[in-house]
């Protein structure tokens, strides 16, 4: 899939739910993804949902992409790891 559709798939899912900002990473980001490769992506929430509510995002998005998708919220990562992954980060939605 081309990085553009892939983008536009997640920033038009993202719309209507309860985020600030959407970015992938990892191998997506850097363009060195594989036929293999899942799609990592950072959630920066407006409030706190659930547990269920990302896996929810998650299996949407699989079917959406038909790829495996990882979630990860800014709150739910450490602040080293968080920088990380901002510093190589594609920004796809911002409310």
């Amino acid at each position: 899939m081309e990085k553009a559709e892939l983008h536009n798939i997640i920033r038009e899912y993202f719309h209507e739910k309860p985020v600030r900002k959407v970015s992938v990473f990892g191998s997506y980001a850097s363009g060195k993804e594989r036929e293999e490769s899942d799609v990592d992506i950072l959630l920066e929430l407006v409030h706190p949902v659930g547990l269920m509510e990302l896996s929810r995002y998650k299996n949407d998005l699989e079917d959406l992409l038909e790829i495996k998708v990882d979630i990860g919220t800014e709150s739910g990562i450490s602040e080293h790891l968080a920088e990380e992954v901002r510093e190589n980060a594609s920004v796809v939605y911002e409310a």
